[in-house]
């Protein structure tokens, strides 16, 4: 008997995976003449009967087929030109033999079909021996599958589980059901906020930010500050911390901070200037002996190009170092800058660098502030 295998989604995942609203769904839809087949199979049909209530067949795509092996050893690739719901073509494959496909997709009934079936040029009856997909003794001389992306329907509620069946039939017996993993639909995007700092006794606060509700799949924040009635602009980007330091310029300056959460699903919370918080620094000559703070607030602008200017502030003249990594954990730059005393300064580093990711590393007195960095062209 010719064997096929389940339909699955297009990743190998176990148990059920989560979508994000509008996302695209893959399904792959695999099958295998058994090595221990005696002939090729001739006719192979693919049904997929979509779960209407929570699929829309109307964002139904056909996507690659998959099959067998040409003279080369290379499989047979064929890819439906994008907005068809009907795609036929013929392919030869050697010794008067033809494979003839067919896709279709019908949105009324949401049903998908694909079918192959193999002919000689004259029409003549077929000999048990002729196929288009031979017993997979060497693969994947004998496999084949076809591919297709499908939307939920916008009115499928958040929660809601999606399944997906399909039936594969060889030659004259009977259709073999594949099942597809369930995957639940989340619409719903992680909420954050930045919390309300505490009066400001210098040019450094300590902001703090975090979920005003539960959110177990929670992949990062973005928080974004503006510098009086400048514009937004990044400040710390996909962190995962709930906590940084950030060095102002000090008074008669006003800054404002809000945050962005996105979850392991894709859903990214929408941006709530309106809810920021509002800090306002001492001046810089009104701050009382001994009120700077250890502060790294990073590369100003964030991406930056070229050069990284980095802004920081120190309590005090001694030793401090103001460093460079790159994702290989490889220190590239290294500026000691504890004799510029208490205060906010700011130091250029490591010109002509590659475009990357990169983490600056301040340190002083046991002390360690980290933030990261991307340079661009």
């Amino acid at each position: 008997m010719k064997v096929v295998t389940a339909l699955d989604p297009n990743e190998k995942v176990g148990g059920v995976r989560t979508l994000a609203a509008q996302q695209l769904i893959p399904y792959s839809i695999r099958f295998e003449n058994k090595s221990d087949q005696t002939v090729p199979a001739q006719r192979v049909v693919v049904v997929d009967r979509l779960e209407t209530a929570t699929l829309d067949p109307a964002k139904v795509s056909l996507k690659e087929i998959v099959f067998g092996k040409d003279p080369t050893g290379t499989p047979y690739r064929l890819v439906p030109p994008p907005g068809l719901s009907d795609y036929r073509t013929t392919v030869y494959l050697g010794n008067n033999l033809y494979v003839d496909f067919d896709a279709h997709i019908d949105a009324y009934a949401g049903v998908v079909s694909w079918s192959f079936t193999t002919r000689t040029s004259n029409g003549q009856p077929l000999p048990d021996s002729a196929g288009f997909l031979p017993p997979n003794r060497i693969p994947p001389e004998g496999e084949g599958s076809v591919l297709f992306t499908v939307e939920p329907r916008s009115s499928t509620a958040s929660g809601s589980q999606i399944n997906n069946f399909a039936s594969i039939a060889f030659d004259e017996r009977p259709p073999v059901n594949a099942v597809a993993s369930p995957i639940t639909l989340d619409k719903t995007p992680p909420s954050s906020k930045v919390m309300q700092p505490g009066p400001q006794t210098s040019t450094i606060d300590t902001l703090h930010w975090g979920l005003t509700q539960p959110a177990p799949d929670l992949r990062d924040y973005t928080i974004y500050v503006k510098e009086d009635a400048g514009p937004y602009r990044v400040w710390r980007l996909n962190t995962v911390a709930t906590t940084d330091t950030f060095a102002s310029r000090g008074g008669g300056h006003t800054y404002a901070f809000y945050s962005q959460a996105r979850d392991t699903v894709g859903n990214i919370e929408t941006a709530h200037p309106g809810d920021a918080q509002t800090v306002s620094p001492v001046a810089v000559g009104d701050a009382a002996p001994g009120t700077w703070g250890l502060g790294l607030e990073g590369a100003i602008p964030n991406p930056t190009f070229g050069v990284i200017q980095t802004w920081f502030t120190l309590p005090s003249a001694e030793p401090a170092s103001l460093e460079l990594y790159d994702l290989a954990g490889r220190r590239v730059a290294r500026r000691d800058v504890g004799a510029l005393g208490p205060g906010r300064h700011m130091v250029a580093l490591a010109p002509g660098r590659r475009p990357g990711l990169y983490f600056l590393r301040l340190a002083q007195g046991g002390r360690v502030l980290s933030a990261r960095v991307v340079l661009i062209r």
